[in-house]
């Protein structure tokens, strides 16, 4: 601790940092600067009553001040002001008509300000101003990094950006393109006595199906083998006409009975699995727990198989995906189906679970399904086969979990550490067997968690995948929920920038998720899981099955790497 200083509330008030200073401003709205390192009052100002918005101005140590306690003859509205922080003195800045929703200040001190009578306004850093534009209602501002352009969200659901010089409109995103409801059609709305009947105007077009991982990933990171299914997919089954949404070209038939194949597998590789699926006009008899089931076999168990993935269907055309990984086998059988779950797995006459599924004749829509080969170019540099491995990772991960506490000091507020986690999430293994990071806490217990890889020296990196625990779901409370990450970001430290994002997915409901991104030079890893308010799609249990980071195929040439590895030309044994 620097220094404390008693004696002054800030229950509501604010401590604003400047230049070797604090201005703090106290419950009662008074202003006084203390010296940052000391504490020492370096002076005071008068108070102000009520502000509801304090930045500081970086141009010439100035304050902008607004308050929202105001009328015009047009009804409540806002007064603002600049004060100078040096002499004390207050300039107003006039022509602001309305309350002000949301107040920024760029990094060359131009303020803006934005008012709930549609009005955005440009201050310069003298308080002279600039220009002054009409946006559809009040809402929230936010300036670019490089400050050219400004952006303004409405409260009627768009955005509107303009040019940050003159405030000239540059264009406008409607996020709301599909809310027919007028003001007038509202109010009137207001009346009744029962729900409003439903627009056949307001049905919402499917969003586009997502692209293949063969045609959106980086070819230079990741490249896959032709389509082992080919043959198969589709033969046998009716046609069905493409419902809106579904992509072109592509065939839809339906999924009225299993769906099974022979292929070739090459030891120790990694398959990626897709398909575009959709309930179709079965949507209406459907309960909610059906699943479309997807198992490869070979005759024999080994680590990775056999392995059964559940997915659910999707009420529009939506591209769907998996992976599985071979051991040493050169051959297996697959086969895909509807199904629902079934009683008495678990040792329980009653227990219904998708241990023992029942198939369904249903009309899913099915197509596109391809099985192909994945390869990385560069080598999974976080791969851990254990002490006596050949092949050493170049950096070790810690998993934690941490409690939610909502503010109160008597429950556990340290993290679970999670060492078992750490250790399954990179061991190659990516189905049959445990998953859970902890049991300790779950759903709403859970404020977040995290996995973090660090590095014995900065690595440059191009890829990540993350592979979801397959064995569910789960049927709890008479709900069916996934035991898979809904929603989750992963982050790189970038020498010299810091964290930043290079991929995420929210309402996840796949079993594999790959990222790649432009070489970056990182010296950590962070996977951030932030699932807790997605009770409703999964279980609430931190889980994860593995996580793979790749390098550049540079960095696995180079001769620190070789130095690694022990030998030239060994690899880590799965192909990758």
């Amino acid at each position: 601790m620097l220094w404390n200083q008693e004696g002054t509330l800030l229950n509501e008030g604010k401590a604003l940092a400047l230049d070797g200073s604090f201005l703090i401003v106290d419950d009662r709205g008074g202003f006084r600067f203390v010296d940052a390192a000391t504490g020492r009052e370096l002076g005071s100002f008068r108070p102000v009553e009520r502000a509801d918005f304090l930045i500081p101005v970086p141009a010439g140590r100035r304050l902008l001040i607004v308050e929202n306690n105001c009328f015009d003859s047009r009804g409540p509205t806002a007064c603002a002001r600049l004060r100078n922080l040096d002499s004390g003195q207050d300039m107003s800045l006039d022509g602001i008509a309305g309350r002000v929703t949301d107040a920024t200040v760029s990094a060359d001190g131009t303020m803006f300000i934005l008012t709930e009578r549609g009005e955005a306004s440009a201050f310069a850093p003298d308080g002279r101003k600039k220009w002054r534009a009409a946006v559809p209602t009040g809402g929230v501002l936010a300036v670019a990094p490089d400050g050219a352009t400004v952006v303004g969200g409405s409260r009627e659901g768009s955005l509107l950006f303009l040019d940050a010089k003159d405030g000239h409109p540059l264009r406008k995103l409607d996020l709301n393109c599909y809310n027919l409801t007028t003001g007038e059609r509202f109010v009137s709305q207001m009346n009744m006595l029962k729900d409003v009947p439903e627009d056949a105007r307001a049905k919402i077009r499917p969003e586009p199906v997502e692209p293949s991982y063969v045609d959106s990933l980086a070819r230079e990171a990741v490249h896959f083998g032709s389509n082992l299914v080919a043959s198969a997919a589709g033969s046998g089954y009716r046609t069905a006409s493409a419902p809106e949404g579904w992509p072109a070209g592509m065939d839809a038939f339906v999924l009225d009975h299993p769906l099974e194949a022979s292929m070739a597998l090459a030891p120790g590789r990694t398959y990626l699995v897709e398909w575009v699926a959709c309930a179709g006009e079965s949507a209406a008899g459907m309960s909610g727990a059906e699943r479309i089931e997807f198992v490869v076999e070979t005759g024999r168990k080994s680590t990775n198989l056999p392995f059964a993935a559940r997915l659910f269907v999707p009420s529009s055309p939506t591209r769907q995906r998996l992976a599985f990984r071979s051991d040493d086998q050169t051959s297996a059988s697959i086969r895909v189906r509807v199904i629902r779950p079934g009683t008495g797995g678990e040792g329980k006459k009653d227990a219904v679970d998708y241990s023992r599924p029942h198939a369904v004749e249903s009309g899913v829509l099915f197509g596109g399904l391809h099985v192909r080969e994945m390869t990385f170019s560069g080598r999974n540099i976080v791969l851990d086969r254990g002490p006596g491995a050949k092949v050493a990772p170049r950096g070790s991960l810690e998993c934690q979990v941490k409690p939610w506490t909502g503010g109160n000091s008597t429950i556990r507020w340290m993290p679970y550490p999670c060492p078992d986690a750490a250790l399954r999430m990179v061991d190659g293994v990516i189905a049959n067997q445990q998953c859970a990071w902890t049991t300790a806490a779950k759903g709403p217990e859970v404020e977040y968690a995290e996995g973090v890889i660090r590095f014995r020296k900065p690595q440059r990196i191009c890829a990540v995948a993350v592979y979801e625990d397959c064995s569910g779901p789960v049927v709890s409370g008479g709900r069916t929920l996934e035991t898979i990450a809904p929603h989750f970001g992963i982050y790189v430290n970038e020498k010299g920038k810091g964290w930043r994002r290079v991929g995420y997915a929210v309402e996840n409901r796949n079993m594999v998720n790959v990222f790649t991104f432009p070489p970056v030079e990182t010296d950590a890893v962070r996977y951030f899981w932030a699932g807790r308010d997605f009770g409703w799609l999964c279980d609430g249990i931190v889980r994860s099955a593995e996580i793979e980071v790749y390098s550049t195929e540079d960095d696995v040439l180079s001769l620190d790497s070789l130095d690694e590895q022990g030998a030239a030309g060994e690899n880590d044994g799965l192909g990758l």
